[in-house]
């Protein structure tokens, strides 16, 4: 279980902010500033904070020539992107994404607040998933995805926040081969990325993160 009344600095991030706090005492910052850089780290806030102390359902939809090669995928990442969410905000409640795929699997639906009323939900983020791809040519996995966001208040209906986000490509400037690793692992590794990708709207992060996203991919194919 997730302890979320704390979250402790990972070593990498200490040793990068250790790095940074001598580069600015160097350039002749104060004391001051390179302590604060240690203590936030680089972070950067939601884009929406209203998650918070609420009942929170994720809907994942493909649109509709995707709908039956990609429903399989548009569960997954509402799992997913629920997982970080409940991990990385400490007041939430988030409904238990096998409730939500028995919701879907029960009953016709046409809209996301459908959904949450359903799951007896405060909020619902609604994910459509308007393109997904995994293959850069016949060689080359480069996963592709076009999402947009969502959220919903279920008692008023009223739209909370909505969003078209850029294109998610992973990894970002080089494929990996696919004799390095199989499609159902790569499938993973780039629905982890992206469900990140989306999280981060919803809860403050390290903007260093993106930093050497392509050697990482490589690495974990190793």
């Amino acid at each position: 279980m997730v302890d979320k009344s704390s979250h402790s600095m990972p070593r990498t991030s200490v040793g990068l902010a250790i790095i940074a706090c001598l580069a600015l005492a160097a350039s002749g910052c104060t004391a001051m500033a390179a302590a604060a850089y240690i203590v936030k780290g680089a972070n950067v806030d939601a884009e929406y904070e209203g998650l918070w102390d609420r009942r929170v359902a994720v809907v994942c939809r493909p649109v509709s020539e995707l709908h039956y090669s990609r429903s399989n995928i548009a569960r997954e990442l509402a799992a997913q992107i629920s997982t970080r969410l409940d991990t990385n905000l400490r007041k939430i409640e988030v409904v238990d994404p096998q409730v939500v795929e028995r919701y879907l699997d029960e009953n016709e639906w046409e809209r996301f607040i459908d959904v949450g009323r359903g799951v007896d939900a405060d909020l619902v983020v609604g994910v459509d998933l308007e393109a997904f791809n995994l293959f850069d040519g016949q060689t080359l996995y480069r996963g592709r995805a076009n999402v947009s966001l969502t959220v919903i208040d279920v008692a008023t209906g009223d739209i909370e926040y909505e969003k078209i986000m850029p294109e998610v490509v992973y990894p970002p400037n080089v494929g990996k081969p696919t004799s390095d690793i199989q499609e159902p692992a790569f499938r993973r590794e780039f629905l982890e990325e992206l469900s990140e990708v989306v999280g981060r709207h919803f809860y403050a992060h390290d903007s260093r993160v993106d930093f050497a996203k392509d050697a990482d991919a490589y690495k974990r194919s190793n």
